[in-house]
């Protein structure tokens, strides 16, 4: 039997209206999601389309915020910026302190997940395989993440829904 993966996660919140500052209990919504996902919990999956239903498994996977950062510091896995500029798109700006954003942590080490108004209409996206460690992780519209606060009808934060 193998053991349990267990995957620090470090969300890097890039705000600019008080309304994209999401709250720790929403970040943590997000994340309980995922371990219910990844481990065949989700109440959701018995009326999600047979597809899904058929093809879910537990993969031994959990996800938690840090608890220590790269430097060994301990953290709330969870860093907040206020910007001025209210739109980050799809081009990775958001991944860069030295564009406005927030840089990201060892991807050997962390799931980087940055939250912002990507604008444009999408939702989220993510860095391909084998791209740069600097900008590894995804990108997630503030919108759209968590199951708790003002979602909806994006509250479900499932990708299986159907």
């Amino acid at each position: 039997l193998r053991s349990a993966i267990n995957i620090p996660v470090v969300v890097h919140l890039v705000y600019n209206a008080a309304a994209e500052n999401l709250t720790d209990a929403q970040i943590q919504s997000q994340i309980d999601v995922l371990n219910e996902d990844f481990n065949k919990q989700s109440k959701e999956l018995a009326t999600s389309t047979s597809i899904y239903k058929n093809s879910a498994a537990n993969v031994g996977i959990t996800f938690c915020l840090a608890s220590v950062d790269p430097k060994g510091k301990f953290t709330k896995g969870i860093e907040r910026k206020q910007s001025t500029r209210s739109t980050w798109g799809t081009s990775d700006i958001v991944k860069f302190s030295s564009l406005g954003g927030l840089d990201a942590w060892e991807s050997k080490n962390y799931l980087n997940v940055w939250i912002c108004n990507i604008g444009g209409g999408s939702i989220g996206y993510s860095q391909f395989p084998g791209g740069s460690p600097n900008s590894d992780g995804i990108v997630i519209d503030y919108r759209f993440f968590g199951r708790i606060g003002s979602l909806k009808p994006f509250d479900k934060s499932h990708s299986y829904l159907g």
